[in-house]
């Protein structure tokens, strides 16, 4: 099921293919608005299929704190590996779109 079927008022902002050292991923962004005693929040999702395995992080952040994160988020996801080969560290960060 689609996220935004699983976790009403989440609303899709962003599904496209970004490009990362491991690989290719699926990117998919939802936010949702303030309401009531919920606060404003994002959600990312990315999905990398490999030699027939599938791999997903997720990320939640509030709005507040999204900005000042993107930077950190980008990092994980230039840096994430799908094998223990040992590689130089650290990558730059990718741009989130």
């Amino acid at each position: 099921k689609a996220m935004q079927d699983q976790v009403p008022g989440f609303r899709l902002v962003r599904h496209t293919l970004l490009r990362l050292p491991a690989g290719p991923v699926q990117f998919l962004h939802w936010s949702k608005a303030e309401s009531g005693s919920i606060r404003a929040a994002h959600f990312i999702e990315v999905d990398l299929y490999e030699n027939g395995r599938h791999y997903r992080m997720s990320f939640a952040v509030s709005d507040a704190a999204f900005e000042r994160r993107r930077e950190a988020i980008g990092f994980i996801l230039a840096n994430f590996a799908t094998s223990a080969v040992a590689r130089p560290c650290c990558a730059d960060p990718v741009a989130l779109p």
